[in-house]
């Protein structure tokens, strides 16, 4: 048999040196990224970038993250550069720099070859006293395989490096130069590989000459490394680019993965023909016999050819023609150098313009394309403001792997094989069939564990035909821009053309119901691999699978996820809060925070165990998981959808972007499945409820509830004040359950955190068990938790803000918007800080806010005082600020959620029964008690007390409650220490605690002796007297018949309240609603009154104007007056004068500067009349409606309007023109909204943008390719304005 081929191929290092003549252009560094990319250039040496040290543009792109430069100080003139593809595994060891910009030297390793690149820029005269004191420089630099690449500014050759046969260097520089390459034993690359050939790089018209001047050095001893060396046409640059490649340890793989190019989707075209084909297939195959699976795997396999052909007609059209040039200047070139025809020469130079013409096209475009997105996406929070964040990432490489034997591999081939190995023996623990006795035991033990099955009206539910409308829900709520699975296929094709695909679609999901299987190949799946941070990447088990399945059967799983969660909680006790409805990470941290301060509290000890489950989600059995389906109630269709999503799968391991060879799944959920945690979580369950019932597992006792063990997913902290005698009976239950169902604790992994222990069992138990045990604090859920309550705080938030100044330190310097910064505080800093309050409920002093504030403020003003109170900035947006987050008002919110938990008492919450125990009365009575009854309660360092000493801090001042309060309990209160019956409470409510609001209505008492109620009885006609009789001699008790407050309202609502903490932090921000000091100088300035509503409308304008982000932030700093103005800088500095920058003549106020200097007004009177040549709208000439937006129509006609574009275009263009003596001119009016009505219409699809053109641009359009827009310009200019605009 032939050897099996490798699914590697070897790979060479492709290298270019190019004299880029200057890239401070956008437009040429574009050029040249593009180039690149298409060359496919590992590493470019660049020379002449004529960067300036200290002020040099970006070069650099996702595919070339990694540039080292080298800038002349002085001038834009010389430099060097070397970049780095994104698909080189390079790691720099160091580099050296030239302060001339003569040189760079980067030294760093590929895999473990040491790599030298040197680019060198050497001048024209004295070549080689340069030359020689750069490679003398070089000599105690280089390590491993040196190689050169530069403009030399020499014919080394000039008999064959030349056209003319001879040079004007002198002869002794080059005999110098000859000389120093030879003693440094460096080799002419391009010479060796073509001795005898005669090509150019570098033509000068001025002597009509050829020269090969550009070259590559190697030393002797590594000639033998080098594939090719060749020279490619000069195109843009005056240099051609000369290409080598060079062997090297990097390789690529054998097969590519087709996936679809959804910008495919987006040509209407390609749509019209995709829906026609779509419709052909079904037609003509819904008449036939073939299996419903098998049709619809047929489908996929015709689309992939549909768009396979559009892509490459595409590609083609897109390529031939630029292909076509480029051969035509390499052949007009060799042309021009064997003949020197000047008539040849101007061929040439025409081929050159029309490659020139082709490509600036493309680039313009993509230019508008770059900066539409920008415009509209540049300070919102999102996926590009992520990636602004975001180090660069290069292409991940796993250079070598540790084998089962203990042995270091290097070759691709071997360490695709180990990955192999691991996964395939991970998802196939058991190869057969579980024999007899072990489905009988599995079955004892669900029987046992298994407690709560679903009711038959649930089951029916569940088991119900799969809808369209379900199916329609699903592709709404998965999003977009993910991979796809093999097929190729992404959610954005079946959202495209859901109509087309929905019929049949739900017949393969009956098909599925009733049993039938999927198409092998629907099930396929791709592994990819994820370091684990902080891991030894050299072992296998160091890396995350992820799933990537088809999205059809990823939609099926969704579809089952949806139905399956609303049934969870009624299956699965709280003690598990991972993905289940309305838990949260919270209830597990926060209930074994309470465990320790309450142990502490009764002088006990306690032993956290925090296990570490090894590959839990890989290793579920699946008879283990379909036998705990069946024993939970699930439906034999349910169950049927579920087993043709786990009948045949198989997975391919994608390694160095290989993939390894196809194996089956026996065993696990897999990580990426919508529907995997849900089956997880059920699997669990048996552990969980036979730990519960295990009573030789003692847990903390609560109020009502032993408490033995937390859990988030495979995340299990188990709480055992009596550690001796339960840890064997822990590790019984846990090894009983992993041999059923897989799961198995890594033991090592696994923490241990002790509370007061006794050191008898201590001792004893360190030698029984190899725990990790931690001496004072553990990790669990992504918190430090500590024995002692008071050190939570610098275990845990000390670190995090030290990591945000950490963050600030790193991001400040990026091109940040003002807004963009606001942005990245709410996107990046705030949920990390957000997930701190929800988890650990401790009281945090006023100082960490105002270190929090003070480092936000430097964040959003780097390098200047604000201009801008934060307080202001902290307001909602239609209250005058930008909504930046109060930190203060979050952990308040946070605290005030806790006080929404104890009066709904929530079974979910199981924190609560412990509170209850640490409080010795119900939570839902703690917060309207008289502080002398709960000051002891408070004292105490415990959540619950910290949540009520913030409560008392902040009831008054937020106008959240009085004491006494409607709410004010009279069962359970210290204050009133009598026991009321309970047929006297049943009688006024069903609460589980009497209220004082419960016994009065409309200010008196509500009266019990009814004709259609008993009387009365002697017992309960005392009790109720002594209710009455506290609450007249209450102090306060006017209180008592007052209406609830908004958050007393919330509270005494029996459910919980959704996002909880959004809708109390509104709360309290609403709370001081004084209007921003902008607003009353607004009035003053222009000697108006303008009411709420006046001001809402003007602060929608602002923010909601228009999508474009910088237009929207120029409105809001004009209306928060941002910008300095001569008067007021003269109030900071004497020896500025305060008179107008443009007149000189009056004084240079905001409203002078903004709207009555005699030299602007010119230019408002221009907007003025061209808003009504557009819109044939006349507006009032006043500031209050060219600067505040105050104008006479609803805020949604505006939003569509063209005339709020001209005004906002308008009015951003005062700073441009800032202190400038001249006023913006109307010509760059015109410019500015082309541009916008550009990005508006690039930013949409063809078909609402045609929608969009009409709604708002039509009679724009019309004007500007009419007369008319020259009288409004004037003159020539005027005229020249028109032809553009009607161009674009």
């Amino acid at each position: 048999m032939p050897p099996e081929l490798s699914p590697y191929a070897a790979r060479d290092l492709q290298l270019q040196s190019h004299n880029v003549r200057g890239l401070n252009l956008p437009e040429k560094r574009s050029r040249l990224l593009r180039d690149l990319r298409a060359a496919r250039v590992s590493v470019a040496f660049l020379q002449e970038t004529h960067f300036r040290a200290g002020s040099s543009p970006t070069l650099g792109d996702v595919n070339y993250p990694m540039g080292f430069f080298s800038n002349f100080s002085h001038s834009k003139a010389r430099g060097v550069a070397i970049l780095i593809s994104k698909e080189v595994p390079f790691v720099v060891d160091t580099t050296l720099t030239d302060e001339g910009g003569r040189y760079l030297f980067v030294r760093g390793s590929i895999f473990d070859t040491v790599y030298t690149f040197v680019s060198i820029y050497l001048p024209n005269k004295k070549q080689h006293s340069c030359l020689l004191r750069i490679l003398r420089t070089l000599e105690s630099f280089q390590q491993g395989t040196t190689i050169i690449a530069g403009d030399f500014n020499v014919a080394l050759e000039p008999q064959v490096d030349s056209s003319v046969g001879r040079s004007a260097t002198p002869a002794h520089v080059l005999r110098s130069i000859r000389r120093t390459l030879h003693d440094h034993r460096l080799v002419d690359v391009w010479r060796a590989s073509h001795p005898t050939d005669r090509d150019y790089s570098y033509f000068s018209q001025v002597h009509a000459t050829y020269t090969r001047i550009d070259y590559f050095f190697m030393h002797y001893h590594n000639l033998h490394l080098t594939s090719s060396a060749d020279m490619a046409p000069t195109t843009w640059s005056d240099h051609a680019p000369i290409n080598l490649a060079v062997q090297s340890p990097l390789f690529v793989p054998r097969e590519r993965h087709w996936r679809l190019n959804v910008s495919l989707l987006e040509d209407p075209l390609i749509r019209d023909e995709l829906h026609d084909t779509l419709e052909r297939f079904f037609t003509e195959n819904s008449v036939t016999d073939t299996p419903i699976p098998t049709l619809w795997e047929a489908h996929k396999a015709v689309i992939r050819g549909f768009f396979i052909c559009k892509s490459t007609t595409r590609k083609k059209l897109q390529v031939e023609e630029r292909r076509t040039l480029v051969d035509s200047i390499r052949s007009l070139e060799l042309e021009h150098i064997a003949t020197n025809d000047t008539t040849v020469y101007q061929r040439l130079i025409r081929a050159r313009q029309a490659l020139d013409k082709l490509i600036n096209a493309s680039l313009r475009f993509q230019a508008l394309r770059s900066r539409s997105f920008f415009a509209l996406n540049e300070n919102k929070p999102g996926r590009f403001l992520a990636r602004i964040l975001r180090d660069r990432r290069f292409k991940s490489y796993i250079p070598k792997i540790r084998t089962t034997e203990g042995t270091l591999v290097t070759d691709p081939k071997d360490i695709s094989g180990e990955f192999l190995k691991f996964f395939s023996d991970l998802y196939n623990l058991e190869n057969t069939e579980p024999s007899t006795p072990v489905l009988a035991s599995i079955d004892s033990y669900l029987t046992r564990t298994v407690l709560q099955p679903l009711s038959s009206l649930d089951r029916e539910t569940l088991n119900a035909t799969i809808t369209g409308e379900e199916i329609v829900e699903a592709l709404k709520t998965t999003k977009p821009g993910k991979s796809p699975g093999p097929d190729g296929l992404p959610i954005e094709y079946y959202k495209t053309n859901a109509k087309d695909l929905l019929p049949t679609m739900a017949k393969l999901f009956d098909a599925l119901q009733e049993g039938t299987l999927p198409h092998p190949h629907s099930l396929m799946a791709t592994i990819s691999l994820i370091p684990k941070p902080g891991k030894d990447h050299v072992n296998c088990s160091n890396y995350r699978p992820i799933s990537l399945l088809n999205c059809d059967m990823k939609l099926l799983a969704r579809v089952l996820a949806n139905r399956l969660k609303r049934f969870l909680p009624q299956l699965i006790d709280p003690d598990q809060v991972g993905f289940i409805p309305g838990r949260e990470a919270r209830d597990a941290t926060i209930r074994v925070i309470n465990a320790i301060t309450y142990t502490k509290h009764k002088e006990r000890s306690l032993l956290l165990l925090s296990t570490d489950a090894e590959k839990a989600f890989d290793r579920v059995l699946w008879p283990f998981l379909f036998q705990t389906l069946k024993h939970y109630g699930i439906g034999e269709n349910f169950l049927n959808w579920i087993r043709a999503l786990y009948s045949t799968p198989s997975a391919r391991v994608k390694v160095n972007g290989a993939f390894t060879a196809a194996f089956q799944i026996r065993n696990g959920t897999r990580q990426g499945c919508p529907l995997s945690p849900l089956l997880f979580a059920l699997s669990l369950e048996p552990l969980l409820s036979s730990i519960r019932q295990n009573a030789s597992i003692t847990g903390v006792q609560g109020h009502s509830t032993m408490h033995k063990v937390s859990a988030y997913a495979d995340d299990l902290m188990f709480l055992l004040p009596d550690p001796v005698k339960s840890m064997p009976a822990v590790i019984g239950e846990l090894q009983e359950y992993g041999s059923l169902s897989g799961y198995k604790i890594n033991v090592a992994k696994s923490e241990v955190l002790t509370i007061a222990p006794q050191k008898n069992w201590k001792r004893m138990l360190q030698g029984q068990y190899a725990f990790r045990w931690c001496p004072s604090s553990l990790t669990y859920l992504g918190i430090r938790l500590s024995s002692d309550y008071s050190k939570l705080f610098n275990l845990n938030f000390t670190p995090l803000f030290d990591t945000f100044k950490q963050d600030v330190a790193k991001w400040s310097p990026k091109f940040l918007s003002w807004m963009g910064r606001i942005s990245v505080i709410k996107m990046n800093f705030l949920p990390r800080l957000l997930y701190l309050f929800h988890t650990i409920p401790i009281f945090i002093p006023l100082s960490f806010h105002k270190k929090i504030r003070t480092l936000f403020s430097s964040f959003i003003w780097p390098q200047t005082r604000p201009r801008l109170r934060y307080e202001t900035l902290c307001k909602s947006k239609l209250n005058g600020g930008l909504a930046l987050p109060d930190t203060c008002l979050y952990y308040y919110a946070a605290h005030l959620t806790r006080v929404l938990d104890w009066m709904t008492s929530s079974p979910e919450q199981k924190w609560l029964d412990l509170e209850e125990a640490h409080a010795g009365r119900p939570v839902g009575s703690l917060p309207w008690l008289s502080w002398a009854a709960i000051k002891r309660t408070a004292k105490v360092s415990s959540p619950a007390g910290s949540t009520l000493v913030v409560w008392h801090k902040i009831r008054i001042k937020y106008s959240l409650s009085t004491y006494p309060s409607p709410l004010l309990p009279l069962t359970d209160n210290p204050d009133f220490p009598v026991t009321i019956l309970r047929t006297l409470s049943s009688r006024i409510t069903d609460a589980p605690i009497l209220r004082a609001h419960h016994m009065l209505k409309d200010s008196v008492f509500v009266n019990l002796e009814t004709p259609d109620q008993p009387a009365l009885t002697f017992a309960e006609n005392f009790n109720l007297h002594q209710i009455r009789s506290f609450l007249r001699r209450l102090p306060g008790n006017a209180s008592l018949t007052r209406p609830l407050t908004i958050f007393e309202t919330l509270c005494n609502k029996t459910f919980p309240l959704a996002h909880s903490v959004s809708h109390l932090y509104s709360l309290l921000r609403e709370i001081n609603n004084d209007s921003p000091a902008f607003m009353s100088r607004w009035e003053r300035t222009l000697d108006i009154s303008l009411t709420d509503e006046d001001w809402t409308k003007i602060l929608t304008l602002t923010h909601s104007g228009s999508q474009t982000t910088k237009l929207q932030e120029s409105s809001y700093k004009l209306l928060t007056f941002w910008y300095r103005t001569p008067a007021l800088l003269a109030t900071f500095n004497v020896t500025v004068s305060p008179t107008c920058w443009r007149c000189s003549t009056e004084i240079g106020t905001y409203i002078h500067i903004w709207w009555e200097c005699a030299i602007l007004k010119p230019f408002w009177t221009k907007v003025r009349d061209l808003i009504q040549s557009t819109t044939d709208e006349s507006l009032d000439f006043t500031p209050q409606v060219f600067l505040l937006l105050h104008l006479p129509f609803s805020t949604k006609s505006m939003k569509k309007s063209l005339l709020l574009r001209i005004l906002l275009v308008a009015r951003s263009m005062i700073p441009l023109y800032w202190k400038s003596p001249s006023a913006p001119p109307l010509r760059t009016l015109i410019d500015r909204l082309e541009a916008l009505r550009s990005n508006e219409e690039l930013a949409l699809s063809p078909a609402r943008a045609a929608q969009h053109f009409t709604t708002v641009w039509l009679h724009w359009s019309t004007f500007c390719s009419s007369t008319q827009l020259q009288g409004v310009l004037g003159g020539g200019d005027g005229q020249r304005a028109a032809l553009d605009a009607g161009d674009a």
